[in-house]
């Protein structure tokens, strides 16, 4: 994705976040569906499953 632009981020983001969910099942999806964002992995650590996203923003 990079080089792609983001439009709900304007051209500008974060590097990285981490954010704790309490229903898993419907953070990923607000991410990619409602932010635009692309789910790039996830798997699960220890007691917890991990998603990591892109942003679209080139970085």
């Amino acid at each position: 994705m990079r080089g792609e632009n983001n439009p709900k981020l304007r051209g500008g983001g974060p590097h990285h976040i981490a954010v704790e969910a309490s229903d898993f099942g419907r953070s990923p999806r607000f991410c990619t569906e409602g932010l635009g964002f692309r789910n790039v992995l996830t798997f699960p650590e220890e007691d917890q499953t991990v998603a990591m996203l892109d942003t679209g923003d080139g970085t």
